[in-house]
């Protein structure tokens, strides 16, 4: 047994037997080379319980954290069954140093970075903090384990890590990722299944250390496995009768040992020996596989973890642009650009439907051609309208993996060889009550077909847009709601008197004079008694759309309610003549505008007006007296006999050619 000891890393071997209960052990300083047995195992000590518990679990090989008080030693202690013919004869094996295995297994340097592993019963089997190490787990009762959720707090973090064990016991392949609460703060965890072991390798990492991951979670299973093989060659070494054909394999157990798992193990003696050298053989062969496999899983886990850091951060500068006063065309570019930084083989492009509800357009495509842009731009959907086309108009994904040979696109192949795109997968987007936005589509210039991850990227960038879109027409809709009237869309007069704030500095700087006019209907009132406020309304619509007509870009008309307007005027002459003219000339306009005949549903109607005018310049500061200065000098052309226009200053008024 001696001549073992040394096969094992840290050079140390236990050996106990079923039938006597004697422990013997060696450590690497032989300090029990004199007394190999130990002491005889009871069933009655609770030291000793991992024995009993390793005998009736039956499994072949077993890992336990135990404390021996026997030997004042803790140890990572692999357990391996020795059998005969299927009797279990005892148990071999050795032991570990706990701070070494620790070292290469879990303790990651990387800030942000947290690698631990638990069992089945979600007992914690390595951890950083040994304090934290549930040890002798497969001798302890289930509820006197020390568990995960000392470290994840969260009750629904827990179930949804419990239901992800299941799967992955189920599909041991896979490996799982999830957000949950660690320390009070959001983390990101990743979860992978050891099969060999019966072990979970749990990571948590925070967002800002994502993309720092190394690889170092295939060390504990190629660590741990070398160890495993040379443990069963030892525990069949006890078999004494068969000691030359098990000293051929331990040749195969060193090459193993030195990473060399592609040696083929010689097939000495007959039955069992022969059916442990098969599968001594198979066992290389499934450690060569298996640690394969972990490396591409791992590979394959640390570049979606980097992927969803790097998303979520795109994400996050998103809305950070949406809670700001960022364009709707600016957050749509960076959520496009966002999603291209992740995999810049991916082209990604917007389209909005149009308010007919029929056509597709205004591309936020960036990174395609301008050609391309300008021909699917106001493309009509349906069935066959290429793979952007055919989602708007079905709303559901779409994926086409080749576009040469997909009938959807048959109309556009040649635009699309000319573009050089391969793969189109477009994806509805759809408002929180279901309404159709527009497209989300991901190009690739070659064929190409979606991952699980590409599903999601372009589901939650689809969502992301949803909600951009969403929050800016609510932004849009109170804006309008604050700041212009609903009735006829003219600035409402909380926008008149903040226009007519600035329009009173810039006279201030420029000398220039300008002007308020007050315009009131004349008989509203009685139309509205008459023929009913709908039809009221109708006048009030057409009288906006005529006063915009009569004034210049650059000055303002208003509702302030009812069936009063005010125009703005600005940038006059320096002149109170010269500006006077202005007016009348602009007020005459209006009024000959609004005395024409008005077609009010199935009703014709004529309709007069009356204006009051003011005029101001640097000297005027108080708003609210200029428009009670218009007011009345309407009220003045209203006495006079309506249909007319007054100004506010007799002096002004004499100037004007207008009769008083």
């Amino acid at each position: 047994m001696e001549s073992y000891r040394f096969n094992f890393r840290d050079h140390n071997y236990f050996a106990a037997m079923a039938h006597s209960g004697n422990y013997y052990f060696n450590d690497s300083e032989n300090q029990y080379g004199e007394k190999q047995l130990r002491y005889v195992l009871s069933p009655k000590n609770a030291n000793d319980k991992w024995f009993y518990a390793t005998i009736a679990n039956g499994k072949e090989y077993q890992v336990n954290l135990d404390q021996d008080r026997h030997l004042r030693v803790t140890k990572v202690w692999i357990n391996v069954l020795i059998k005969n013919q299927g009797d279990i004869l005892g148990v071999i094996g050795t032991g570990i140093d706990l701070a070494d295995f620790l070292k290469e297994t879990v303790s990651i340097s990387q800030k942000g970075v947290h690698n631990f592993f638990i069992d089945r019963s979600m007992a914690i089997q390595l951890h950083n903090d040994p304090e934290l190490i549930d040890y002798m787990s497969i001798a302890k009762d289930v509820s006197k384990r020390i568990k995960v959720d000392k470290l994840l707090k969260n009750t629904g973090d827990l179930e949804r890590l419990r239901l992800a064990m299941l799967e992955l016991e189920k599909s041991p392949a896979q490996h799982k990722t999830m957000w949950v609460e660690f320390e009070g703060e959001k983390h990101l965890l990743g979860v992978a299944y050891l099969p060999e072991v019966g072990w979970f390798d749990l990571t948590l990492m925070d967002t800002g250390s994502l993309l720092l991951v190394k690889n170092k979670l295939l060390i504990p299973l190629i660590f741990g496995t070398a160890f495993l093989i040379a443990l069963i060659a030892m525990g069949q070494a006890l078999r004494r009768w068969v000691l030359k054909p098990i000293a051929a394999l331990q040749l195969s157990t060193d090459k193993i040992q030195s990473g060399n798992y592609s040696i083929e193990p010689p097939y000495h003696g007959g039955g069992e020996i022969e059916n442990l050298s098969r599968s001594f053989t198979n066992m290389a062969k499934r450690v060569r596989d298996t640690n394969f496999d972990l490396e591409n899983k791992v590979r394959e886990r640390t570049d979606e973890l980097r992927r969803m850091a790097e998303y979520e951060q795109s994400r996050n500068h998103t809305l950070e642009l949406l809670a700001g006063e960022g364009s709707l065309a600016g957050i749509l570019e960076s959520v496009v650009l966002g999603v291209e930084r992740l995999n810049p083989a991916m082209v990604c492009s917007i389209l909005l439907l149009s308010s007919d509800r029929k056509h597709l357009g205004k591309a936020v495509a960036p990174s395609l051609p301008d050609f391309y842009n300008e021909a699917i731009d106001g493309i009509e959907i349906g069935i066959g309208a290429g793979s952007c086309g055919t989602a708007a108009f079905t709303g559901e994904r779409v994926i086409v993996e080749d576009i040469a040979t997909h009938p959807y696109w048959a109309p556009y192949k040649e635009l699309a060889a000319r573009a050089r795109l391969g793969a189109c997968w477009s994806q509805p987007i759809l408002s929180a009550s279901g309404k159709m936005l527009g497209t989300f589509a991901i190009y690739h210039h070659e064929v190409n077909s979606p991952t699980k991850s590409d599903i999601y990227l372009i589901k939650q960038s689809a969502r992301l847009i949803s909600i951009s879109i969403e929050r800016k027409a609510a932004e849009d809709e109170i804006q309008t709601l604050a700041f212009y009237d609903s009735l006829t869309a003219l600035p409402n007069r909380r926008l008149l008197l903040d226009r007519l704030r600035q329009a009173l500095a810039s006279s201030a700087r420029s000398g220039r004079e300008g002007a308020l006019l007050f315009i009131d209907l004349d008989n509203f009132k009685t139309l509205n008694d008459t023929l009913g406020h709908d039809i009221g309304d109708l006048l009030l619509q057409q009288v906006a759309k005529r006063l915009t007509s009569c004034v210049r870009e650059g000055d303002t008309v208003a509702r302030l309610g009812g069936d009063e307007f005010v125009v703005m005027l600005k940038d006059l002459s320096e002149q109170d003549i010269g500006a006077v003219a202005q007016v009348e000339a602009i007020g005459e306009k209006i009024m000959a505008s609004l005395g024409q005949f008005y077609q009010l549903a199935t009703h014709e109607y004529h309709s007069t007006s009356s204006i009051g005018i003011t005029l101001f310049n640097e000297h005027e500061r108080d708003i609210e007296a200029l428009l009670k200065q218009a007011d009345i000098a309407m009220y003045q052309a209203k006495r006079s006999g309506r249909n007319a226009l007054r100004f506010f200053d007799n002096k002004m008024q004499n100037v004007s050619g207008v009769s008083s």
